[in-house]
């Protein structure tokens, strides 16, 4: 036995070597900040593409011309080679792939081979490969870090390093350009985590997402901007776009793409980057705003001699630099056209402030884009700028210039008695107002009626307008406190002086009565009560209204002491009479031997129909004096019970 390990372990060392010292043609990547997404296709192999973020934010992707040729997981941007590694999920073989997306073997590496491998990055110097060891294949959880030294063409395992602290599962991490901290998303918990690469503890003190489930892809801008694609929750299929704040562990939803499966991601945020921001963005002729360049070097070194460039729209003037870290010769002052050139880029991130006049026919959106030029090769020579307001990736900076114009009487012009409203002559940056009341303020509240006026003016035009701001006192009564009988009907009618189209809103004793919009209310209480009423006229003004109800209970139940029913059409029934609309609960009549002669356990009183005739058992009864019993309940759930005598004559 020991002779066949000892072979095979020279087996696996020949392989090594000789996929070491296998030299190919390959061809970089241009590192300019793309984010790359892997996943397998229809025949099992795995294809590269980059991620392209479309206008309406969502996510597309494009392949590379080639396949890999193999399944493979945990992928990295290496930036000192330009070139993405990735494992191969059934060997564990390490992969170069290159700008094509065409993959190159090197060697098997030295991990447990009964483990999977899904999560790996690089480190920001270029130097190691970290992977996420995983147990149980795919479902299992994270348990170590294995490094890889790939400074020496062997790729040596250089340490496996157990993770401690949370129990996690980790489908992809990645390095924070800026801070170098290594970041994961935990899919048991869904949360961000953080791991050190050096000792392996787990720190979870990010929240659970209520927006996202999994990450099979992480990765970094070179803003440090961090992003992720995976799944959202309750989504079975891996297709969202998602937006990761490092700082609180929040995450959005920012759009959707293909689903993948068998999926990591990378990028290379090692590079030079140009963000351009506008404020204000809303303006109006002869304003000015201030452009915000804002450059990161993330490349590992200081880079000489850049040029930013930037034509703006012919209705913009550049006024002046107002700030410029990098040095370099700047022109355009007067004109349209930005230039700087020969900057110097220190490693870091700091911005230039450019001050531009919009001139006094400019209307309408405009845009446009600035570029960094004459960058190192590996970079791609030039960057074109990115709207840090936008999901979509390098595109242009708009701004809306707004003719002036101010529009009183398209607002609010009744006062309601008693309250305020405001007038706004303008919203735009860029504008100096003047009231006739003396405020310089771009609204005006106003209490009282009378006329109004304003004027604006942003240096180079001139608008007035003023408005007649009319009082509209209304009113709403409901009449005298009411007095009722329990269970009578009663209509409340509200007189108002609004006039056109009221809406009402009714409740009692604070309470929404269920009756929407209605003018007229019919009510039947049972108890002392009060209703209320809020009127809104057409103009917004409202006015309020209630009325009280007293609601009396002279019950006075009335049961006869003699009837005769001899069919002359008086006094022929013996029933329950009475006030206060009870209902019968027990009535029983019964003869001296206590035999029940008759019995009703429903029914109204006042209700002749279903009193006692005097025939029992289909024969009329002899004369004579008979007991009753009686119960009966009330609309406000008051309980009252009779007894007594009646004598029947004929």
């Amino acid at each position: 036995m020991c002779g066949i390990l000892y072979k095979n372990r020279w087996i696996l060392l020949l392989l090594n070597i000789f996929s070491a010292l296998t030299i190919y043609a390959q061809e970089p990547f241009v590192c300019q900040n793309n984010f790359y997404f892997s996943f397998g296709s229809s025949n099992g192999a795995s294809q590269l593409h980059e991620v392209i973020i479309e206008s309406n934010g969502n996510v597309n992707f494009d392949p590379l011309e080639n396949s890999t040729g193999v399944a493979m997981n945990a992928v990295g941007y290496r930036s000192t080679d330009n070139l993405i590694y990735g494992i191969g999920t059934a060997t564990q073989r390490l992969y170069q792939v290159d700008a094509t997306g065409e993959s190159f073997p090197l060697v098997i590496l030295d991990v447990n081979l009964n483990n999977g491998y899904y999560a790996a990055t690089i480190t920001p110097n270029g130097d190691e490969m970290i992977i996420v060891e995983q147990t149980n294949g795919f479902g299992g959880g994270s348990v170590a870090l294995v490094v890889v030294d790939l400074t020496d063409n062997t790729y040596p395992t250089k340490r496996r390093t157990p993770l401690t602290g949370s129990n996690v599962q980790t489908t992809d991490i990645a390095f924070d350009p800026i801070s170098g901290i290594l970041y994961g998303f935990d899919s048991r918990e869904s949360r961000l985590i953080t791991i050190d690469a050096t000792t392996g503890l787990v720190t979870t003190n990010f929240p659970s997402s209520n927006v996202a489930d999994r990450m099979g892809g992480l990765y970094f801008d070179a803003f440090g901007k961090m992003f992720g694609y995976g799944n959202a929750v309750n989504d079975n299929t891996a297709r969202t776009f998602f937006g990761i704040d490092k700082n609180t562990g929040i995450v959005s939803n920012l759009g959707t793409g293909p689903s993948t499966s068998n999926k990591d991601g990378c990028a290379c945020p090692f590079t030079i980057d140009l963000l351009k921001n506008v404020t204000p963005r809303q303006v109006v002729p002869c304003t000015e705003l201030t452009y915000n360049f804002e450059i990161s070097n993330l490349s590992g070194e200081t880079i000489m001699g850049i040029d930013l460039t930037d034509t703006m729209p012919e209705d913009f003037v550049i006024l002046r630099l107002d700030k410029n870290p990098y040095g370099g010769t700047f022109t355009g002052a007067g004109t349209n056209i930005l230039r700087i050139e020969d900057m110097t880029v220190p490693l870091g991130q700091d911005s230039i402030k450019v001050v531009v006049e919009t001139l006094p026919f400019a209307q309408g959106i405009y845009k446009n884009q600035a570029y960094l030029d004459d960058l190192p090769a590996g970079l791609g020579s030039r960057s074109p700028s990115d709207d840090p307001t936008t999901v979509l990736s390098d595109d242009s900076t708009s701004i809306e210039v707004f003719p002036l114009v101010v529009n009183l009487a398209n607002q609010q012009q009744n006062l309601c008695e008693g309250t305020s409203i405001e007038l706004v002559a303008g919203t735009i940056n860029g504008i100096d107002y003047q009231w006739n009341t003396g405020s310089t303020a771009s609204t005006l509240v106003v209490s009282e009626p009378g006329q109004y006026a304003v004027t604006i003016t942003n240096g180079c035009e001139v608008e007035i307008d003023s408005v007649f701001i009319s009082e509209e006192p209304i009113s709403v009564d409901l009449g005298e406190a009411i007095t009722l009988n329990l269970g009578e009907y009663y209509n409340l009618n509200p007189i108002t002086n609004a006039i056109g189209t009221i809406q009402y809103n009714w409740t009692e004793k604070g309470q929404f009565v269920d009756c929407l919009d209605c003018a007229t209310l019919e009510v039947r209480p049972f108890f002392n009560t009060n209703y209320e009423v809020q009127i809104t006229s057409s103009s917004g003004c409202i006015a309020n209204a209630s009325v009280p109800i007293t609601v009396t209970k002279d019950r006075g139940i009335y049961i006869p002491n003699v009837f005769s029913p001899n069919l002359d059409g008086i006094n022929d029934q013996f029933y329950i009479m009475g006030q206060g609309f009870a209902q019968i609960l027990v009535f029983q009549i019964v003869d001296r031997w206590g035999n029940i002669v008759y019995s009703q356990n429903q029914g109204e009183i006042n209700d002749a129909t279903i009193g006692w005739d005097g025939i029992m058992n289909g024969q009329a009864v002899q004369p004579g004096v008979f007991s009753y019993y009686a119960k009966v309940i009330y609309l406000d759930e008051i309980e009252e019970s009779f007894y007594g005598d009646v004598t029947l004559v004929r």
